[in-house]
């Protein structure tokens, strides 16, 4: 049971308190009989919309929420323990062609749409993999975004190498002929985006790929996929 504070008083000044509330990203939980009930764990503030209660309810908020957010323990980590607070984040097949036409890809979980006239999305590559050659050389790709129906193939293209399996036969991933690029679409995917190369720019241990959008194709009646902390040592994903 949180602990409980009354404060009561006259004038009203409802607008002024919601308008505060919504600028410290509280909850405005129940408003009856002119009391305000507000939560900010783990004390229950209850009071009247008043000019004298305003300024006390700053006060309790500065002690209680913008007090604890200075003092909660932050700690220094390192860059990938940092990485790993973004997620739930959206992955991506990127897929492009070797020199005879055949396709191969990667799961890439650093992408980003990044311009809409033209359109254009961003891919992040690591340097040790396979598919960046592919888009150097190929000069197009495809960005297929993967839904729950997919989750065994992302899980299969992410954990094996390009040049050493045939990831679309061994995986039995269905492909589909692109309107303009060379490199197949996913058939099931949710969507489709055809890039060609715009530019590319080194980035680390990893290289941006930048590519026109030439065209988009989506599946209506499909979710997007998104890789949650690993649980157990397994990737857990979710579908929205």
């Amino acid at each position: 049971m949180p602990q409980t504070k009354h404060f009561t008083s006259e004038a009203a000044l409802p607008n002024t308190i919601c308008s505060f509330l919504h600028f410290a990203h509280l909850s405005l939980i129940n408003f009856e009989s002119g009391l305000f009930f507000i939560e900010i764990p783990p004390f229950l503030l209850i009071f009247k919309s008043t000019q004298e209660n305003f300024k006390v309810f700053i006060k309790l908020t500065n002690t209680f929420l913008y007090g604890r957010m200075v003092n909660n323990d932050m700690e220094e980590v390192s860059i990938r323990e940092a990485y790993n607070k973004f997620k739930p984040e959206s992955c991506v097949f990127v897929i492009s062609n070797d020199e005879q036409g055949k396709a191969s890809g990667m799961v890439a979980g650093w992408n980003m749409k990044c311009s809409s006239d033209p359109g254009m999305f961003a891919v992040s590559l690591s340097k040790k993999g396979y598919t960046h050659k592919l888009i150097r050389q190929c000069k197009e790709f495809v960005v297929a975004v993967p839904n729950k129906e997919l989750e065994e193939v992302v899980l299969f293209f992410g954990s094996h190498h390009g040049n050493e399996v045939d990831k679309f036969a061994d995986s039995g991933l269905e492909t589909e002929k692109a309107k303009i690029v060379s490199v197949p679409l996913i058939k099931n995917a949710t969507v489709n985006f055809e890039c060609k190369l715009d530019k590319e720019a080194e980035a680390g241990d990893h290289i941006i790929f930048i590519g026109e959008v030439v065209a988009c194709h989506i599946n209506n009646d499909k979710k997007v996929l998104f890789n949650f902390k690993k649980k157990d040592g397994k990737r857990d994903f979710g579908e929205f």
